[in-house]
């Protein structure tokens, strides 16, 4: 222990002698450890962090698949459900629950809450008490009785100002009396991954769920395993219910299969490469500063040959002197290290503001043991890494030659410079396939931005309402009374252009129905006929531009009591009658004995409903008057700023229910960009790595390059002496530069041919091998290594031979 002491503190003097070095090592040490551990803190908190559940392991998450349509759902209907928990004994608990929206009123302003409908277990399934109360009675579950509510911590802090006798008082949801039975912890988190909107209080499902349609998929399903059972039995018991039910109920359950995944899965299954491909990105520039780091004590090494001789002379062995300059680059390491803590502290706070909402758990990255252990370890490791070969390098050095005055052996100097060489071809390799990373993702997502939404989002503010079934029965002429009165008056408001309702607005989805086309026959159980389904007022294709392509578009006849009508988007069109004109042809969504029939009277252009990199699928549009909703968005566009409209068009809605909030306030504009938020936060990580990559690897070009010159400036001044001209020099000099590039550069393009096709998923309208991507990355990376090699190159046409002659 003396020794290591004595070595440190030796080190930390040797390190403080050349404050130049010091601080171009520390640097890049702090670069690579700072986003190493800035970015294993985001894969620590997504992927590694088990979910705050008592043995989340043995839970997992269910949905149903139609295979042949290649349609994933997360969600089942009740008695589905309702069967998979009677007959399955594979789990300690079943849980079923879908996502609610009442409007909390009373004391303060009427607001929006965030809630979930749950059945009865779901808090058994997740094995947690609340913090103050309890859970719900199983006869609370019933319609009828089930006038309780959980909150949440947040919600009973925000809200309630963490009242201590919060339970057994009565607040207002949606126009219903409701008593508070419990409060979560503080560290719950509902069974769902959206974290745009944090679940902020449980209430029992409101509904008999065993009579529903086999087919009304909203519910959400959760189960705990028995202690003695795996998943793989779990699902093969599940497959065999299924097979039964599938049987029982040919017409609804056909083509059907259960998937059932850990929920940890759930949550972060859409991110999970994408936060590898990351992890992965910020290896590569760790191993990219740790050759820079190398070469750069290989550098100082050479500069020591006298010192470590006089060392050896004196009775230091090979074994010592190792120890020793592994310790100073240990040393090196660890301060650079705490550099890169200090560096992604800032990081983490840079990750988690830019990161998009739509990250699971992003809300929860932190510093922790976990990270800090990561950091220490990474410092370490990075130490010995970058320390080993010059040490091993410079314990090497030839006494004799080392202890002559002026002496310098050629068999050293060659070793050296093959180390730095293949050091300086690693950095290029590395920083290639970092780059190429960089570049197939940055033309993915231009690609991305390119696509045509099937409107246009310039000026269009939206917000959402929810009308409360207490008031406005479904199918009432309340709910058609207040959103006609709703569009004439916010119509009337100075700057709106237009003003429309949907319920559902596009790039966020939509409930998708399977129809019969009059005349033709049924089509078998597993291929349904689909399409997804929206319901819209007739000004709703006019405010968001969305062309008519045939036919026409909706008007005031198509009211109630008129013939059911309906509009389609080009695909369904050419989907389902390539060879026919669909407008006059008729289909229903119900049984075909008895309809109702829509007929259809117009085509309109195809809208991404779902996501941008998705294609257009087939959408069919109804009108309000016909398909009465009471939860609707509206669509309003402006002639200005359209957030500047907000408090305008909350006066008019609370001059017709002054109980009525709004929710979801957000142009259409921030509805594309948070669309595409996933794709530009990875291209702007990996741009940031690979950006310090091409950097760190100009720093190791020009390091083997200059330091090539000053060894061989004796050289090069015989050579001048004896006529070389300069140009002859510069050539040299930029052979050696480049030969050292390309082999790396050639390298590099080997291994991302083969590493890039794990990231294939993450590619829209691109290949992992895109030519184009290929060739202009090389061609950055050769023209920044000719740069690199340039600086030197000039400095060596203008060396002196009279002064080279005479230089040690």
């Amino acid at each position: 222990m003396e020794t290591l002491l004595q070595d440190l503190r030796y080190g930390l003097r040797t390190l403080a002698k050349k404050p130049g070095f010091t601080a171009a090592a520390l640097i890049a040490l702090a670069l690579g450890i700072g986003a190493n551990s800035a970015i294993f803190s985001v894969v620590n908190a997504i992927l590694l962090r088990p979910l705050p559940y008592n043995a989340p392991d043995r839970i997992v998450a269910f949905w149903e698949n139609n295979l042949p349509n290649d349609i994933k759902k997360e969600s089942t209907s009740g008695p589905n459900f309702t069967d998979w928990k009677d007959q399955a004994e594979s789990f300690e608990a079943m849980a079923a629950f879908h996502r609610t929206s009442p409007i909390l009123s009373g004391d303060g302003e009427p607001e929006r809450i965030q809630g979930c409908a749950v059945t009865d277990g779901f808090f058994s399934v997740l094995k947690v008490e609340p913090a103050l109360g309890r859970v719900f009675l199983p006869d609370e579950i019933q319609p009828g009785k089930n006038r309780v509510v959980i909150l949440s911590d947040g919600m009973w802090r925000r809200r309630f100002g963490s009242d201590q006798n919060i339970i057994g008082k009565t607040v207002t949801l949606s126009g219903n009396p409701y008593t508070v039975v419990g409060v979560m912890p503080s560290y719950f988190r509902n069974a769902s991954p959206d974290t745009r909107q944090p679940t902020e209080l449980w209430m029992p499902v409101s509904r008999d769920i065993t009579k529903m349609g086999r087919r009304g998929d909203f519910l959400s399903v959760i189960a705990r395993l028995k202690p003695d059972v795996s998943i793989e039995q779990a699902r093969s018991e599940m497959n065999t219910i299924v097979g039964r039910l599938e049987q029982q109920y040919t017409e609804e359950n056909a083509g059907w299969t259960v998937a059932i995944i850990p929920l940890h899965e759930r949550f972060v299954g859409d991110v999970k490469l994408a936060m590898f491909v990351l992890l992965g990105a910020v290896c590569f520039l760790l191993l990219i500063a740790c050759a820079n780091v190398a070469n750069l004590l290989l550098a100082r090494a050479a500069a020591r040959e006298k010192e470590i001789a006089i060392r050896t002379a004196l009775g230091a062995g090979r074994r010592r002197l190792v120890q020793q300059l592994l310790t100073e680059s240990v040393a090196l390491a660890l301060l650079g290290g705490v550099m890169g803590l200090l560096l992604a502290v800032w990081g983490i706070e840079l990750l988690t503001s830019l990161g998009p909402e739509s990250i699971p758990r992003i809300n929860e990255v932190r510093l922790d043991g976990r990270v800090l252990a990561f950091t220490l370890t990474v410092s370490l490791v990075s130490g010995i890494v970058f320390g080993l070969v010059p040490a091993l390098q410079a314990s090497k050095a030839n006494l004799n030659d080392a202890l002559k005055e002026g002496g310098r052996s050629g068999a050293e100097s060659a070793r050296g410079r093959r180390a730095r060489n293949v050091l300086a071809v690693s950095e290029i390799a590395l920083s290639f396939v970092l780059l190429i990373g960089a570049g197939l993702m940055l033309k993915s997502f231009f690609y991305l931005q390119q696509v045509n939404p099937g409107f246009n989002p310039a000026r269009v503010l939206t917000l959402d309402l929810s009308l409360p079934s207490s008031k406005y029965p479904e199918g009432t002429p309340a709910v058609a009374a207040f959103y006609k009165q709703l569009l004439e008056q916010v119509a009337t408001l100075p700057a709106v252009e237009s003003v429309a309702t949907i319920d559902s607005i596009p790039l966020t989805g939509s409930s998708v129905l399977s129809f019969a086309v009059e005349g033709r026959p049924l089509p078998p159980p597993d291929k349904v006929v689909d399409a997804e389904a929206c319901v819209i007022s007739p000004e709703y294709f006019h405010v968001l531009g969305i062309p008519l392509m045939k036919g026409r578009l909706f008007a005031d006849q198509d009211a109630e009591n008129a013939p059911a009508v309906t509009i389609i988007n080009s695909t369904m069109a050419r989907r389902y009658w390539p060879e026919e004109d669909p407008i006059g042809k008729r289909i229903t969504l119900g049984d075909p004995q008895i309809g109702p029939w829509l007929t259809i009277v117009g085509i309109v252009g195809d809208v991404h409903q779902e996501a941008l990199e998705s294609e257009p699928y087939p959408q069919m549009y109804s009108p309000f008057a016909q398909a009465q909703r009471r939860s609707m968005s509206l669509v309003v566009r402006a002639s200005v700023e359209p957030l500047n409209l907000v408090p305008a068009v909350r006066s008019q809605i609370r001059a017709l229910d002054k109980d009525q909030p709004l929710y979801n306030v957000r142009t259409l504009e921030q509805v594309l960009s948070y669309s595409v938020a996933r794709p530009r936060f990875n291209v702007l990580l990996i741009g940031i790595f690979a950006v310090i990559a091409i950097v760190l690897a100009a720093v190791g070009i020009y390091s083997v390059v200059s330091y090539s010159v000053t060894q061989r400036t004796h050289e090069i001044g015989i050579r001048m002496a004896l006529g070389a001209q300069t140009g002859e020099v510069l050539r040299l000099v930029i052979i050696q530069g480049m030969t050292v590039a390309l082999i790396g550069v050639g390298l590099g393009l080997a291994a991302a041919l083969v590493l890039t096709r794990l990231m294939s998923s993450l590619l829209f309208n691109v290949t992992a091998t895109d030519p184009l991507v290929f060739f202009a990355i090389s061609v950055v990376l050769v023209g920044v290594a000719l740069g690199a090699c340039l600086v030197p190159a000039r400095r060596a046409m203008k060396v002196d031979p009279m002064v080279a002659l005479r230089y040690e």
